[in-house]
């Protein structure tokens, strides 16, 4: 009895191990495969950040599709120091009570706040890149790797 009650405990310690060695292996296997993802959206990253320019009509869009969410409150524009000319042409035609700082440290794009900052719509090229990648991880995995992730 007590033979079997050994072979019974090595056996579990053994499955133990081997179920433990197959979780870190696909462990691995998936912070490798984050690692390639995060790799190519640094690499989009960067190269919106030399591709970036000052698009009026692009900011503009941007621009209108955060202030919907505001309208007729006071609101506060966050953007880069390089697009804040632009926002303020931008603004000049909206209804809303603004103020615009160019403090923002961001690729491109813009942030609109309440005064009180209680809400906030984040419209930045970062933003949105995160947006992507969430909504397209699971399809750039399957084109990469060939599986559903």
């Amino acid at each position: 009895a007590s033979l079997e009650k050994t072979k019974q405990r090595l056996r579990l310690k053994r499955a133990k191990i081997i179920g433990d060695a197959n979780f870190e292996e696909k462990k691995s296997m998936l912070n490798a495969k984050d690692a390639i993802i995060e790799k190519l959206f640094t690499k989009i990253k960067d190269e919106a950040k030399q591709g970036i320019s000052s698009d009026v009509t692009f900011f503009e869009g941007l621009a209108d599709e955060a202030l919907l969410r505001f309208k007729g409150q006071d609101v506060k524009m966050l953007v880069n120091s390089r697009d804040k000319e632009m926002a303020e042409q931008v603004m000049l035609g909206q209804e809303e009570s603004y103020q615009i700082e160019g403090s923002l440290n961001c690729i491109g794009g813009l942030k609109v706040v309440t005064v009180d900052s209680n809400i906030v719509v984040d419209n930045t090229i970062e933003a949105r890149l995160r947006k992507i990648k969430q909504l397209y991880e699971p399809q750039i995995m399957k084109k990469l790797f060939g599986e559903k992730q």
